[in-house]
């Protein structure tokens, strides 16, 4: 659900002046077969000229998601991993790729997702956003790859969006709560001295939270986490003011106890957990038909 804590040791960091003849041959014959330069010696040379060599180890960060800095990486050796908290990894690129080219296309826009070194030992140029925008406006060439490179990125991740079916969203987030209840009702079996209706009841609210969650950042369009959260704020209240339910039988009122009251006639609870699975399946597919509609007019636009 989260993407998960990467390391943010600094890099190692070598200017022109360090390096051997030998390295900066090579770094320049990486840098002309990078998709944005395209074989122009000119402006490897001076990007060349502008960068400085960052080396990181495996699980470094270069970006962070929200960061601010407009830096460009031409990878030289070695792989990235791509991520967004949430989704987890988006995309995996290669020698001789360039990652944080958005931000600096586009300056003042926070960073969109994390990359991290996927490899042991990744070597990579390090070009300022400005030097990277005055090459962009000085190079037609190279402003018609970059906005190529855009348009591809784009049309990427409406295929990621689209990627996952309708069945899954809905059945995803049900597997989740599913797993949540029994795993939440074996911990409370063994380590509590509970009824079976309170015990059931209590690993309903655990699911139902659990679930709320993961819907909240599963789901992309504003109703599918407009349902979540409405599903937690109920929950919330609920627990605070001891909410229950009733239901007449035979003319007379039964209480009907909600997820998390469990102190009202909790032997009734195996009809709570039978509410509660089918509450949940109904908000699972409202929340996975709203996400399909809004990628379906995505790819009709």
């Amino acid at each position: 659900m989260f993407a998960s804590k990467k390391l943010t040791q600094p890099p190692e960091v070598q200017a022109n002046s360090t390096l051997a003849a030998d390295d900066i041959e090579r770094d320049l014959e990486t840098l002309k077969r990078n998709e944005l330069i395209a074989g122009d010696e000119e402006i490897a040379q001076q990007i060349l000229d502008e960068s400085e060599v960052h080396t990181f180890s495996k699980g470094n960060r270069l970006i962070g998601e929200g960061e601010q800095a407009d830096d460009v990486y031409f990878l030289l050796f070695g792989d990235v991993e791509v991520i967004r908290k949430g989704k987890g990894r988006l995309d995996k690129l290669s020698t001789p790729s360039t990652v944080g080219e958005l931000a600096a296309d586009e300056p003042g826009q926070p960073r969109t997702a994390s990359v991290i070194a996927s490899s042991n030992r990744l070597r990579t140029r390090v070009l300022p956003g400005r030097v990277f925008r005055e090459i962009r406006d000085s190079k037609p060439n190279f402003a018609s790859a970059l906005k190529k490179l855009i348009s591809n990125m784009n049309r990427r991740k409406i295929t990621q969006n689209l990627e996952q079916p309708f069945l899954a969203k809905v059945v995803k987030p049900l597997l989740t709560g599913c797993g949540s209840f029994l795993i939440s009702a074996l911990l409370f079996w063994n380590f509590t001295d509970l009824t079976t209706g309170q015990l059931l009841s209590l690993s309903a609210l655990a699911a139902a939270i659990v679930v709320g969650l993961a819907m909240y950042f599963d789901h992309q369009h504003r109703y599918g986490r407009a349902f979540s959260m409405a599903l937690l704020a109920t929950i919330l209240y609920g627990s605070h003011f001891g909410v229950s339910y009733f239901f007449f039988v035979d003319g007379r009122t039964a209480p009907f106890p909600f997820f998390w009251n469990f102190t009202a006639n909790p032997e009734q609870s195996p009809l709570v957990a039978s509410v509660f699975l089918a509450v949940l399946f109904l908000l699972c597919v409202v929340c996975g038909v709203f996400d399909y509609l809004r990628n379906l007019s995505h790819r009709q636009h």
